[in-house]
């Protein structure tokens, strides 16, 4: 008996230990899902940033909101403006503009954090800091956390979406532009100039996960930044299903814009420091 009870203590010491490690095992192996979806999911809008895609047309599907905020270095005051992904259930009112075309969304992502465009005008004053935020439900991953549009307001589509894993993405592209040598130097102006206009530093910041239906929701400490640069320059983007060239964000002064990832003749603005024969 006295055997058999001291087998009993060693194989329960030896179980409590095995449950012990078993929790930490299950939340390794649910961040490393997590992870692989990130870094999946990273590369796609990492490309269709860098590239300036415009054929992501699913990409409306998986948008829950974009938050824009705004402060023009002249006044500082900060604006925010808030989209919505056509797919997701805003929990208050009023609801935001619903973003109905994948060029809103990739345009939106592809705001400048600095904006150099009025560099060399009698407008620099007028310079905006954009700082773009939005929440996504994953492309990749389980196929059952996944909704086909057109059954949207199913019982088991809505589940499906509200059981998706989600994740905040912060934007920040900001022009390469290196403090001037000479500041009387025109020709060494206009260099920093076109540099500012012609390379990009493209920085996608994931933070997850996503807890609660507040807006803008709070996020866990998990988080991951991806860094590329880009050569080309910020072009002013059109949307021909809309019938117009110039296209604003819907409901604010926000003009869409893309990376194009061609180097091109740097915009007239800089006209001013070209080098004087």
């Amino acid at each position: 008996m006295v055997e058999l009870a001291l087998c009993i203590a060693v194989v329960a010491i030896a179980m409590v230990a095995i449950i012990g490690v078993l929790p930490a095992g299950l939340g390794v192996q649910k961040l490393n899902r997590e992870e692989t979806i990130i870094d999946q999911d990273a590369t796609l809008l990492m490309e269709a940033i860098r590239n300036g895609a415009t054929g992501f047309d699913d990409l409306t599907n998986y948008l829950d909101y974009v938050i824009i905020t705004n402060q023009p270095v002249s006044s500082g005051a900060l604006s925010t403006y808030t989209y919505k992904g056509p797919l997701f259930k805003w929990p208050t009112t009023p609801v935001p503009t619903a973003l109905e075309f994948p060029q809103q969304i990739l345009g939106l992502l592809s705001l400048p954090q600095v904006d150099y465009s009025k560099l060399g005008t009698n407008e620099v004053g007028q310079t905006n800091l954009n700082f773009v935020m939005a929440q996504f439900r994953a492309f990749s991953g389980a196929l059952d956390e996944k909704v086909l549009p057109q059954v949207r307001g199913d019982t088991i589509a809505d589940l499906k979406l509200d059981q998706a894993f989600r994740y905040r993405l912060n934007v920040e592209i900001v022009p390469v532009f290196s403090h001037p040598t000479n500041q009387t130097d025109l020709v060494n102006l206009f260099q920093q100039r076109v540099l500012a206009n012609t390379l990009y530093d493209v920085r996608l910041t994931f933070q997850w996960p996503v807890f609660g239906t507040k807006i803008p929701a709070d996020v866990g400490g998990n988080f991951k930044s991806y860094r590329t640069q880009v050569s080309g320059r910020m072009s002013r983007l059109q949307i021909p299903l809309l019938g117009t060239n110039d296209v604003f964000a819907p409901d604010s002064n926000i003009y869409l814009r893309r990376l194009v990832p061609d180097l091109t003749t740097p915009p007239a603005a800089l006209s001013a420091y070209q080098p004087k024969s």
